[in-house]
């Protein structure tokens, strides 16, 4: 539930942006709401393989939706260096998810390799943890982006509230975008609209 939850509240952040409060809340409540039933669904019939596409699927969006609001960066050095981290983070995600399904649907195979290499090169085949730690880095890489990327209000030390793998290329972009008058894409943000330079 909690991974569901998770890529909801990322879900909710990059589909409002740039968006009217009432289509906002539209957004929001479609989410929740959808989010809500598959788990209550998830939880009733305990259910695995739809968890496990549903949540491939949010991921997959969350990708799509933030290499869109990239690709609307006007500077090319800085939409390179978040178009090769949004890919860091693709990756990571990718691989934490051949990783979970290997564990998944290989765990008595897996687990017998894990005796016989002996600890503590078993740690190396414990699947299902490398699933969390690749998972925790790649959601951090794109939630990192979004709330960078969508976040108008910005001041010079934006980028400095952020870690690795992050960390450097927000710090770079938030020099560009003071240096460029306060935006990323080359556009003006005033009482909730949008205006082209």
């Amino acid at each position: 539930m909690s991974m569901h939850f998770a890529m909801g509240c990322v879900l909710i952040k990059i589909f409002c942006y740039q968006k009217p409060k009432d289509a906002q809340r539209r957004i929001a409540t479609f989410i929740v709401v959808g989010l809500t039933a598959f788990i209550i669904y998830h939880c009733v019939t305990d259910e695995f393989l739809l968890h496990a596409i549903l949540f491939l699927l949010l991921t997959l969006v969350v990708v799509w939706k933030t290499r869109k609001i990239i690709h609307a960066i006007s500077n090319d050095a800085i939409k390179r260096k978040m178009t090769n981290l949004a890919s860091f983070g693709t990756a990571t995600a990718l691989l934490a998810y051949f990783l979970w399904n290997i564990d998944v649907h290989l765990c008595p195979m897996v687990t017998r390799m894990k005796h016989a290499v002996g600890y503590p090169w078993g740690i190396l085949l414990e699947l299902h943890g490398w699933w969390h730690v690749l998972t925790a880095i790649a959601a951090y890489t794109f939630i990192a982006m979004i709330e960078f990327l969508t976040d108008e209000d910005h001041d010079e030390s934006h980028g400095r509230g952020f870690c690795w793998p992050a960390k450097s290329v927000l710090e770079d972009a938030a020099r560009k975008q003071k240096a460029d008058g306060g935006t990323l894409n080359g556009s003006v943000h005033t009482n909730g609209s949008t205006k082209r330079r």
